[in-house]
């Protein structure tokens, strides 16, 4: 190989990171669409994995630069069409040219392969930098639409024309012109290019071509548009048409523009966190959604999380200090604020709520827990945990049930687990206290605040506390889910900040001498 021009870029991080190799501008045309090589020059050398050795920095420079001309090397022979596989979707998003164009504001919902009756819903508004959203499955969009309507963003909806595999987009340069792109469809498939060509006369408003790519054994898509025709030169008005066979005529050379979507579906999602294959999504009832329940769903919520939601309360302004949810949510229902927060987060699931108390829940609709997992009480009442109690003992619902609350100051946080078959909450409970609660005095005036009105009395606690208490107790939850039968009712007790109740002069029982912060007990 003749001596070839490289740049080395050290940036400002270097040596904690690696150096950068260009090839020169009067270089880089021999290595054009070499695999590694991208089209300002850089090669790539590393994974995104991969870390330099900080204490040899001339080594690791070293090594770079081997990396490059083993690359540039390769580059100069008979390229395997294989070879460009791995890095297919980087050249797909190049561009080749100064008039060559790759649009990115797609996103494809699917959990299936596309097929013949693929649409796209063109939007009104750009939602997260998106234009156009491609899907096949009515059933998968809906939670989409709805979060669409909720954030009134209208669209328009037109069909999308899918191909399989087209063997001559395998190898870069991919900025096909017109006429290119007729010649390879007719010698691939002469039937399939009239089928393109029906599609492209008939549909005028929506011309989206999408083909699909196996690329390291996952179905991945990208795709094409044409630019539309406005004004010819040489052609009068009312001779320019919408047919492929005219913009063929006045066009030939021009190029299409490239599709690069992004595919959002729960699977990828949960590959991309988890890193497992998507199992049946486990689904929850949470009643309550004050600052325990709403910061209980930030815990338990994840891509593929079904929610059933219970509520009568509105979000107030007073509640945005200890709550999930901020000032932007101020005099929603709880309920529809969470739903609008969580369907925003993972449009594709589908929240439902209840504005009943759970105790009409439980008289009218039980089913609406039963259809879960597993029950959350983020209540803090008494008469109504003995309520669901006696429905879990009577059988009118039958999932395993956690009732969380918090003392004042976070000085505690207690959960009772209630088997479904030995649901004994009165053992905890003496004339309606809980006996394992840590602080003796409860009359004590600090450990409740008033502002004007009978109805304003609450409880302090800071919201870390919360979290500290739940961040201690999920793990816990989890392990019980996943064998509920494995476990009996029992209490879960958090240890919280006992200093403050020194300060305030609240008087805690005798057996908390020795419990320390961040504590956790399990008491049968």
């Amino acid at each position: 190989m003749k001596p070839v021009k490289l740049w080395v870029q050290f940036p400002s991080e270097y040596p904690v990171v690696f150096p950068r190799v260009f090839v020169s501008k009067v270089d880089y045309p021999k290595f054009e669409f070499g695999p590694h090589v991208e089209s300002d020059g850089k090669i790539c050398l590393f994974s995104n994995q991969a870390q330099p050795i900080m204490t040899e920095p001339v080594r690791v420079l070293k090594e770079a630069l081997n990396r490059a001309h083993t690359i540039l090397e390769e580059a100069l022979e008979e390229i395997p069409t294989s070879a460009y596989e791995e890095e297919f979707e980087s050249y797909w998003s190049q561009t080749y040219g100064k008039k060559d164009q790759v649009e990115y504001k797609y996103l494809i919902i699917a959990e299936k392969p596309l097929g013949k009756f693929t649409q796209v819903l063109l939007l009104d508004k750009n939602p997260i930098s998106l234009k156009k959203v491609i899907y096949q499955d009515e059933a998968l969009i809906k939670p989409f639409k709805e979060m669409l309507q909720r954030q009134n963003i209208k669209y328009n909806q037109y069909p999308v024309f899918v191909f399989g595999e087209l063997p001559f987009f395998r190898k870069p340069p991919f900025h096909l012109t017109n006429i290119q792109l007729k010649k390879n469809l007719e010698n691939f498939d002469s039937a399939l290019y009239k089928n393109f060509i029906n599609f492209y006369n008939q549909n005028p408003d929506s011309r989206f071509f999408i083909f699909q790519k196996v690329i390291n054994e996952t179905t991945r898509y990208f795709g094409w548009r044409h630019q539309p025709l406005r004004k010819v030169t040489g052609f009068q008005a009312k001779t320019v048409n919408e047919k492929f066979e005219f913009l063929l005529k006045v066009k030939p050379t021009q190029h299409i523009i490239r599709i690069y979507p992004q595919v959002y579906s729960i699977s990828r999602l949960m590959d991309r966190s988890v890193g497992l294959p998507m199992t049946e999504a486990p689904s929850y009832t949470i009643a309550g959604l004050g600052s325990i329940g709403s910061h209980l769903i930030h815990f338990l919520d994840g891509p593929g999380i079904l929610l059933h939601l219970i509520d009568t309360d509105y979000l107030s302004l007073e509640n945005t200090g200890r709550h999930l949810l901020g000032f932007q949510y101020i005099n929603w229902k709880k309920t529809e604020a969470l739903k609008d927060y969580l369907t925003l987060r993972h449009p594709l699931r589908s929240i439902k709520v209840k504005t009943e108390s759970v105790l009409e829940v439980l008289e009218k609709d039980s089913n609406f827990i039963q259809r879960t997992n597993a029950l959350f009480v983020c209540i803090g009442e008494y008469n109504k945990e003995q309520t669901i109690a006696k429905a879990l003992q009577y059988k009118i619902f039958s999932r395993p049930t956690f009732l969380l609350w918090v003392e004042p100051y976070g000085i505690a946080g207690h959960c009772i687990f209630l088997h479904p078959e030995n649901p004994d909450y009165q053992r905890y409970h003496n004339n309606g206290n809980f006996i394992h609660s840590l602080i003796e005095d409860l009359s004590h005036e600090a450990l409740a605040k008033q502002e004007a009105g009978c109805q304003s009395i609450y409880t302090p606690y800071a919201p870390n506390s919360v979290q500290f208490f739940l961040g201690a107790l999920v793990p816990h939850i989890t392990k019980i889910l996943k064998n509920p039968d494995a476990y009996k009712t029992h209490v879960f007790s958090w240890i919280g900040n006992l200093e403050i109740a020194k300060e305030l002069e609240i008087t805690l029982k005798a057996e908390t001498a020795n419990y320390y912060f961040g504590e956790k007990r399990i008491i049968e």
